[in-house]
């Protein structure tokens, strides 16, 4: 029987943002900032690994329709709470992304930022976004590539959890790539996210 992932608990994940200090910070990432306007007004939105909130606030403040996915309680919690303390609201759904079965055709955007899944159980994952994603809808996303660990700077310290623009191209063929690009950029997203980083930048429209 194999070991199950470790971030699959939500004891570690819990342990990773304990404390009063938002380990991503309250900013977006820069990405879904910079892209937000690709979702039109008021649309249904789906955040992928949403951890304290960072990206699903920011999409409710605009008018949109959040629901916040995460596979630890405290963080969603930690997230209902900050969107209630400025008069938002986020939907929530407790899962793992690695199993997450996704409903046909039900949002107009998907965010996904930082989530590294191993390569076996990402097809799977890019799939259920194709699928969550109603005709003509938008991913935004951004994750860390293999030649990120050159750099050694935060993120996945395992090749297998790394995402290439040629795996992005591969597996999202359902519609069109806007944007798919690896960049070598600072981050500056809260205490966890500091330094330089080599990553993909992704922006998807299924296909109408």
């Amino acid at each position: 029987m194999s070991t199950p992932r470790q971030t699959s608990d939500p004891s570690f994940w819990d342990a990773r943002y304990a404390g009063p200090a938002f380990a991503f910070g309250r900013a977006p990432n820069a990405v879904v900032a910079a892209e937000a306007d690709r979702l039109g007004d008021g649309a249904r939105v789906l955040d992928l690994g949403a951890g304290e909130g960072r990206n699903a606030v920011f999409l409710a403040r605009r008018g949109h329709d959040v629901t916040a996915l995460d596979v630890a309680t405290a963080e969603l919690d930690r997230a209902t709470a900050w969107a209630a303390a400025e008069g938002l609201r986020l939907g929530v759904e407790e899962a793992d992304l690695s199993g997450w079965s996704a409903p046909e055709a039900a949002y107009d955007g998907v965010v996904c930022t930082f989530v590294h899944l191993l390569s076996h159980e990402r097809p799977a994952m890019w799939a259920a976004i194709e699928r969550a994603l109603r005709p003509g809808g938008v991913l935004l996303g951004e994750w860390f590539t293999p030649d990120h660990l050159r750099l050694g700077g935060p993120g996945p310290s395992r090749p297998d959890r790394l995402v290439s623009a040629g795996e992005v191209r591969d597996a999202l063929r359902g519609g069109r790539l806007h944007v798919c690009r690896e960049v070598e950029r600072g981050l500056d997203e809260g205490p966890f996210l500091q330094g330089r980083a080599a990553t993909v930048q992704v922006v998807f429209e299924r296909a109408g």
